[in-house]
């Protein structure tokens, strides 16, 4: 878990923006494989671990837009 005052700098500069985009996505993946755990567990199958498998990249690709809007954003860069 995160301490309360890094709440505070996700919209200072662009370091630190990536910094917290990296450690919430990590955070969210993490806690996504634990939920998956436990259903494999619970419902004796594979499915929850095979859904969540193929949901993560679609996640994350949508993650990595909305990163590359805002470094374009900073950068002043148009993005197609």
């Amino acid at each position: 878990m995160l301490p309360t005052g890094s709440m505070a700098h996700r919209s200072d500069d662009l370091n630190m923006r990536s910094t917290w985009f990296v450690l919430t996505n990590d955070n969210r993946r993490k806690s996504v494989v634990l939920i998956s755990c436990g259903g494999v567990k619970f419902l004796i199958s594979s499915w929850p671990d095979i859904l969540i498998g193929a949901a993560m990249p679609l996640v994350l690709k949508k993650r990595l837009y909305s990163a590359a809007r805002v470094f374009c954003r900073t950068a002043e860069v148009k993005l197609i």
